[in-house]
């Protein structure tokens, strides 16, 4: 009898300890899978938040009227991680686009704007800046 108790017990503990480390490696994919969730969630708010910016200060271009100006805007760079990458932006028509691509995914975010009539809008790729002229 005792020697079917002793057995028993290491049976219960073996089971116990397997549970255990199918529960913790469970718990660790979960918490991998949330983390990378949250970075792409951070990256896409920095990209929404940049196109909606640039939007804004094209659209508030309208206020100068019929005037001759010529306004630049510094678009900032994503942060990931430890690191931060300019954007790429594009304009078409009234869309602004901000887009990039990290670790193989890629991100984008548009936002509409209006601006005036006679006014281009332009990225300028070497300086990161978004400009509105206005050639009356």
């Amino acid at each position: 009898m005792k020697g079917q108790a002793r057995g028993q017990i290491s049976l219960d503990l073996m089971m116990a300890v397997l549970v255990s480390i199918i529960v913790i490696g469970t718990l660790l994919v979960v918490v991998e899978n949330v983390q990378a969730s949250y970075e792409d969630m951070f990256i896409e708010n920095q990209l929404k938040k940049i196109a909606s910016e640039s939007a804004a200060f094209v659209t508030s271009t309208n206020a100068m009227g019929d005037v001759r100006f010529t306004a630049e805007l510094k678009v900032p760079k994503v942060q990931h991680g430890e690191t931060k990458q300019a954007p790429a932006v594009t304009i078409d028509g009234d869309t602004i686009t901000v887009s990039i691509s990290i670790g193989g995914k890629d991100f984008g975010r548009s936002s509409h704007f209006s601006k005036p009539a006679t006014a281009t809008v332009a990225f300028d790729n070497a300086t990161e800046r978004l400009v509105v002229n206005n050639i009356v």
